[in-house]
């Protein structure tokens, strides 16, 4: 049907095809209309109609198939980026710098100097030109002028490299010639880098600290700085926890996270804003204006640390996700914005991967051999903060995979510890600056996972407590400097717990929060966890001298497991599997466990009960996609501790915990029967992680070795009142919760 209108009144008419040619009247006006014919398309050419092809038949093309050219385009562009990832591996590779001679200040003897960002490649001479002295560049912005911008590249002038190369090294300190992986301590003596600080009282903190995000100098000062939760610039305070006063007040400070770092001198703030994942921007506290803003890496980038090791050095240790990929250190002149030097780390390692001293006089980073990536060679390189000039290196005793947590100085500056953990053992090495020899400190069980409860801890793997009285390992385990010995822990109910503060006579523990367990919000406060240190000292003079105890290494001790109601598996199996992993961690602690009856004698009763449900999804699935998602009930591990003698008197020592994971990762079908097997795996691997005694005084005055304190959670929110008849409410509890310290034959029950 054809669609035609009058040309007069507008009436529209559809009409047949065969009516084309011949005039119709229009019933509106009368007006007459020709209807016109559809032109041929074969009339001009002349040449006959052409036939509708039937469906299914193509013909036959003579040219190049459409695969070829697809082919062909896909190599070539497979070929452009490897030619283009050659090319940006290259351009980013390390380059030969000039390096000078130094004059050696104790020795008066010249060494090669190392401040540039690799070493001279083996064959060719190194550039040596006299020192120069460092001067102020002509134009630059003073060192608390706001808004001055800083590139991240480092200078490509000769100038600029000889005057990096050319910073003297600090008094009795040699530099370092490049080599290959250390197979001794080099460069030792070194001078500690102490920093006198008295510790007075501990600072009383109001609840809203504790929602305030918290930032830390890179170095072992007692200085905290706490910003206000907020967008944009928001109050910011900082105390000195030394002596519980606060030390300055900032009116806006930007958004930051706790990647950020404080000055060891509290007046300059290194911030680094989540929303901006390559730049670091430092702040004055004292002016409350931005100092310098720095590109500390080219996208892609990942800033692992900041540490403004003094308050006109910057040092940033970033991921380049380059080929290969790279982790390196590279130190800034805030002043002048330019880069320093830069120095590649080991790839391998999680965690911190540098440590400054007390004073901020030498920092200390981690490095291992790329050219053995099957079992690297690891070790720590000691540079100055001044132009990262390396002065000393020392080869570490890790076992193979073993993964790197943290490291950390000394408060007197004179020993560098270092946390690393395999899958059943935890390992301390001390490294003293006096001969530079490391002294390998090896314990069962990983402590990196909680034996109470798996906590959120994102503190620092370690860190000496006040007066280096001992050491804070993973939050929770307080080791004691002298001997070595887990002497202490320290462990709350909660679970996404954030760091703890280190005061005078302890920790400050926040509690509260979001609990992931009930969904409860609580109110976060701090909670003071006072660490008896006297007593511990007593303690371990006792245990080194012929002191009668009821407990001690050495002493033959009894094993007797109870097993009770099961999810899986034989009561047969259960006990014997748990007797053996008890026998072992006793074994560590220097205990003598045999299977016959002794007059102490461990008991431990374990059982099964239903666990939370857990919904499991393939780590290869796309995120979101519920299709492959599986709900599945885990298994919870019940464990009692009780070490009784046999005059059946009350028991020496007594400890509940209950195993419920909230997340496994298992390698089969996410069944109930896998999952706990799986649970039952994990109670395995912590049960030289569990606080069990190694030493039980007979005088009641001293202290059970190690000793436990449990903080409790504040108290849950009122619940909102309901309409209809009053109900008599109880009174509010008031005061902090209850602090239950583990001495001697007291004990404490945890129980999720």
């Amino acid at each position: 049907m054809r669609l035609t209108t009058c040309p007069t009144c507008g009436r529209e008419y559809r009409i047949r095809p065969d009516f084309a040619g011949s005039t119709i009247r229009c019933r509106e006006c009368g007006e007459t209309i020709r209807l016109r014919r559809r032109p041929n398309p074969n009339a001009r050419t002349g040449r006959p109609p052409q036939r509708r092809r039937k469906p299914g038949k193509r013909r036959k093309s003579t040219g190049t198939p459409a695969w070829v050219w697809w082919t062909v385009g896909a190599g070539a562009v497979v070929v452009v980026l490897a030619i283009g990832g050659i090319w940006l591996a290259l351009s980013r590779g390390e380059r030969p710098q000039e390096v000078a001679q130094q004059a050696d200040a104790s020795a008066g003897s010249s060494a090669p100097a190392d401040a540039g960002a690799s070493e001279t490649p083996e064959g060719q001479a190194a550039t040596a030109q006299p020192a120069e002295p460092k001067s102020q560049p002509a134009g630059a912005a003073p060192a608390d002028s706001p808004n001055v911008a800083a590139n991240g590249g480092s200078s490509s002038t000769p100038a600029a490299a000889s005057t990096a190369a050319s910073t003297a090294a600090p008094a009795g300190t040699a530099a370092i010639a490049p080599g290959k992986p250390p197979t001794a301590p080099e460069g030792f003596p070194l001078e500690p880098d102490p920093l006198e600080v008295e510790w007075k009282a501990s600072p009383t903190l109001a609840p809203s600290y504790a929602r305030s995000t918290m930032i830390f100098p890179a170095s072992p000062v007692p200085l905290v700085l706490f910003r206000r939760p907020g967008t944009g610039l928001v109050q910011a305070e900082c105390w000195n926890l030394a002596t519980g006063e606060r030390v300055r007040t900032v009116p806006g400070l930007p958004n930051a996270d706790d990647k950020s770092s404080l000055s060891p001198t509290g007046k300059r703030i290194a911030v680094h804003d989540p929303l901006k994942p390559t730049q670091v921007e430092v702040w004055s506290l004292e002016s409350g204006q931005r100092v310098a803003s720095f590109e500390v890496a080219r996208l892609p980038a990942n800033v692992e640390q900041i540490a403004l090791v003094r308050d006109d050095r910057l040092l940033v240790v970033v991921t380049e996700y380059a080929v290969p990929m790279k982790k390196r250190a590279r130190l800034f002149d805030v002043a002048t914005g330019r880069e320093i030097a830069s120095r590649a780390l080991g790839s391998r390692w999680s965690g911190g991967h540098a440590a400054v001293s007390p004073a901020g006089r030498y920092v200390a980073l981690l490095l291992h051999d790329e050219s053995m990536p099957a079992r690297p060679v690891p070790w720590v390189e000691l540079f100055t903060t001044e132009a990262l000039q390396r002065v000393a290196r020392v080869p570490l005793p890790l076992d193979a995979y073993a993964n790197v947590h943290g490291l950390a100085f000394s408060r007197a500056g004179d020993r560098l510890m270092l946390v690393a953990t395999g899958l059943e053992s935890t390992q301390l090495i001390e490294v003293r600056l006096t001969d530079g020899k490391p002294i390998d400190h090896r314990f069962a069980g990983n402590w990196s996972f909680s034996p109470l409860r798996r906590e959120a801890y994102v503190g620092p793997a370690i860190e000496p407590l006040a007066d280096d009285a001992g050491w804070l390992v993973f939050g929770r385990t307080i080791v004691d400097a002298a001997v070595a010995h887990r002497v202490w822990y320290v462990d709350t109910h909660r679970k996404n717990l954030y760091r703890r503060l280190i005061i005078k006579d302890g920790v400050l523990i926040k509690v509260g929060g979001f609990d992931l367990d009930t969904g409860e919000l609580r109110p976060s406060r701090f909670e003071p966890v006072s660490i008896p240190f006297e007593r511990i000292q007593q303690s371990l003079h006792a245990l080194q001298a012929d002191v009668p105890a009821r407990l001690r290494p050495g002493t033959e001790i009894g094993i007797r497991v109870q097993v009770g109601t099961l999810r899986g598996g034989t009561a047969e199996h259960v006990g014997a599997e748990l007797a053996t992993a008890l026998k072992t961690a006793l074994l560590e602690l220097g205990l003598r466990p045999v299977a016959e009856k002794r007059p102490i004698t461990l008991h431990l009763h374990y059982s099964e009960q239903q666990g939370r449900e857990m919904s499991f999804q393939p780590l290869l699935s796309r995120p979101g996609s519920g299709g492959n998602t599986t709900v599945v009930r885990s298994t919870a591990a019940l464990l009692k501790f009780e070490l009784r003698t046999d005059d059946g008197t009350a028991p020496l020592w007594r400890f509940d915990a209950v195993i419920d994971p909230s997340g496994l990762v298992i390698r089969n079908d996410p069944t109930e029967a896998n999952l706990r097997d799986k649970v039952f795996e994990e109670v395995l691997q912590m049960m030289p992680a569990f606080p069990l005694p190694y030493f039980i005084p007979a005088d009641d005055r001293l202290v059970t070795l190690p000793g436990t304190t449990i903080v409790g959670d504040a108290p849950p929110p009122p619940a909102p009142k309901k309409p209809g008849r009053p109900v008599a409410e109880a009174p509010a509890p008031s005061g902090p919760s209850k602090v239950a310290s583990l001495s001697g034959r007291d004990h404490a029950q945890f129980v999720r």
